[in-house]
């Protein structure tokens, strides 16, 4: 969103545009290179946290990278809403809490690019 020195309404783009141009293909290439590094597999994981603001976004990201939808942590959005910077590290003290000593978990991250990390 912005605003020019002489508008008298905020302008922004369609979400749209940066779903397909910049989180979802960013996204993907984090979770594909992380990947590749580790030689893991997505059913090697059994929970995925994804950084994102609505379901939808989450899950077309793990249909897309061949997740399942039973790995994905996203209970806090359906509890309270996103609440920005705060939500993935939310979602990750939730996954860690219900893990088990072995469990690998997936956190990605977006914002300026992607980061993607491996947690067990």
């Amino acid at each position: 969103m912005w605003r020019d020195e002489n508008d008298k309404f905020v302008r922004y783009f369609d979400e749209r545009f940066a779903l397909s141009e910049g989180f979802i293909p960013f996204v993907l290439e984090g979770i594909e290179g992380i990947l590749r590094k580790t030689g893991l597999r997505p059913e090697d994981f059994a929970k995925v946290v994804i950084d994102a603001s609505s379901d939808k976004k989450t899950d077309a990201i793990l249909k897309k990278a061949g997740f399942s939808p039973e790995q994905a942590c996203q209970e806090l959005i359906r509890d309270f809403g996103y609440s920005g910077a705060a939500y993935g590290p939310m979602l990750l003290a939730g996954a860690l809490e219900q893990s088990a000593v072995d469990d690998l978990i997936l956190y990605v991250s977006y914002g300026e690019g992607s980061d993607a990390i491996v947690f067990k």
